[in-house]
């Protein structure tokens, strides 16, 4: 299976909707949330080292995984932190290394703007999945924006 991770300039609405309702369907909005922040332009991951990938089944040109790396907006000090948004793999895609695949893009990009990566989940699967890839547990009362940090530098 070839899946090639790709830098987003566009984002082509009607194939990302599918997998926004994929996520849906599993109980999470963070597609569709991407998705209005991108046609509302809100959030088009266009800031100084901000990058939105897109995983894609090459024989077939469908998206089956989407990731993006923000300047994060929580941080008093935010030119420093990036945040992970909106990662997601579609079901039928997952535990063939899509995730890690995506995310190691994240991870590498942002070496090069910023010195701490932190993101925010509540699901289970997904705590293990960035403690895995090297992220620390923060689960800090006083910053429930960031549930895991990863020191860059």
């Amino acid at each position: 299976m070839t899946i090639n991770i790709v830098r987003a300039v566009e984002l082509p609405i009607d194939s990302v909707q599918r997998i926004a309702q994929e996520a849906s369907d599993d109980g999470h909005n963070m597609v569709q949330r991407l998705v209005d922040a991108w046609l509302d332009e809100s959030n088009r991951f266009n800031l100084a080292g901000e990058a939105l990938y897109l995983a894609i089944h090459t024989p077939t040109h469908t998206i089956v995984g989407v990731g993006g790396l923000n300047i994060d907006p929580y941080e008093r000090d935010a030119a420093a932190v990036g945040r992970v948004r909106h990662v997601f793999i579609s079901p039928a895609y997952r535990r063939l290394g899509i995730g890690n695949k995506l995310m190691h893009k994240i991870i590498e990009t942002s070496i090069a703007s910023f010195g701490t990566l932190q993101l925010r989940t509540h699901d289970s699967q997904a705590d293990a999945f960035y403690q895995a890839l090297g992220f620390e547990s923060t689960h800090d009362p006083n910053r429930p924006w960031c549930t895991h940090r990863m020191n860059l530098k």
